[in-house]
């Protein structure tokens, strides 16, 4: 009897840890998402299975800035090594982790879409403080500016999806300024 009741509570307890053998409980979403590295670059797949599907600590559903990314590695010491591991071993061929997606920062100014909508004949100049991009058919005008203290700023005049004048310059981050100035820059002449 004895036995019985031993052999009864260790069932118990073994169901439970394997229903919880992610750190959330929950099986993740997408087990297969690792699947694209299968017959790469050695280990990746491995690495990727240890740290998307068994640490479960990103959903790939979920963009996140660079910096929740940073938070929520340093707080996971586990996922902060195999995640250094993958990337150490990846070559520029392979994919970066496939569960974590990287919000990319937004230019507040304009979009690339705007510039593509607002650019019949462009004109590009650049100096050291200042990238412009105009129309020199139209309107629109963009540009990043830095200042002499390192303020960062952006301008953007063009008609909006809805025929409306924007007209606007912002102060944006270092950040923010990096991705608005790599929107003009792919318009400057190879």
């Amino acid at each position: 009897m004895k036995y019985l009741i031993l052999t009864a509570l260790m069932a118990m307890l073994s169901t439970t840890v394997l229903a919880q053998g992610t750190p959330d409980g929950v099986t993740p979403a997408n087990e297969n998402i690792c699947s694209e590295l299968q017959g790469g670059t050695p280990s990746l797949y491995g690495l990727c299975v240890a740290f998307c599907e068994a640490q479960d600590v990103f959903d790939e559903n979920t963009p996140l800035t660079q910096d929740a990314i940073d938070a929520i590695v340093a707080e996971n010491v586990s996922a902060s090594k195999i995640l250094k591991k993958y990337n150490d071993r990846r070559d520029e061929n392979d994919p970066t982790m496939p569960c974590v997606t990287v919000q990319e920062d937004e230019c507040p100014c304009f979009t690339e879409e705007n510039i593509a909508a607002n650019m019949a004949n462009p004109q590009y100049s650049q100096n050291g403080s200042a990238t412009f991009l105009r129309d020199l058919n139209g309107t629109g005008l963009f540009a990043t500016f830095l200042g002499r203290s390192g303020e960062t700023s952006c301008r953007g005049r063009f008609f909006d999806e809805n025929n409306v004048l924007v007209n606007q310059q912002l102060q944006v981050t270092p950040e923010e300024f990096v991705t608005c100035t790599n929107a003009i820059n792919a318009y400057a002449p190879q």
